[in-house]
């Protein structure tokens, strides 16, 4: 179970928490941007079965990006994450996984990552997927999904990513 979850956090014990998560996400987001590959960062339903229009297209888009030289960055999760963590690897690129260990339902332990890392903390997750995006890709999904969006457009409203 998280730290968050079993135990009171301070303030100072919180924030180093918080910022050893982000850096071990953003020094892998980063490292595979310097690479030369833009990044695909991929929202929506974690509900969608294999079936679902929204689930083929998620994957067959993943597919698509891998082949224009983009890693496929998602949340690590089931649903549209999962189709396109799998696109990605059909086109051999980077398929990253940022999960959270907040929601354990929602984990896949697949072999469709070529790098995963586990937050516990919400908004690190948003942050880190967001502020290296070179494309954001929203599919209909629920409250997370809305999250997501929501803070991707606040996040340009106030020129934080362009």
């Amino acid at each position: 179970m998280s730290k968050l979850v079993n135990k009171r956090w301070r303030g100072a014990e919180a924030l180093e928490a918080s910022s050893e998560e982000l850096r071990r996400a953003m020094e892998l987001l980063n490292r595979i941007a310097e690479s030369g590959k833009r990044i695909g960062v991929f929202m929506g339903s974690a509900r969608v079965l294999p079936e679902d229009p929204f689930y083929k297209h998620a994957k067959g888009l993943g597919e698509h990006l891998g082949n224009q030289n983009f890693a496929v960055v998602t949340g690590g999760g089931t649903g549209v994450m999962k189709a396109a963590n799998e696109g990605a690897m059909v086109a051999g690129t980077n398929s990253v996984g940022i999960s959270s260990s907040l929601l354990p339902a929602e984990q896949v332990n697949a072999g469709i990552y070529t790098d995963r890392v586990e937050l516990s903390m919400f908004f690190n997750r948003r942050f880190a997927l967001l502020t290296v995006a070179d494309a954001v890709i929203v599919y209909p999904g629920g409250l997370g999904t809305l999250n997501e969006y929501f803070e991707f457009v606040m996040l340009l409203q106030n020129a934080i990513v362009d």
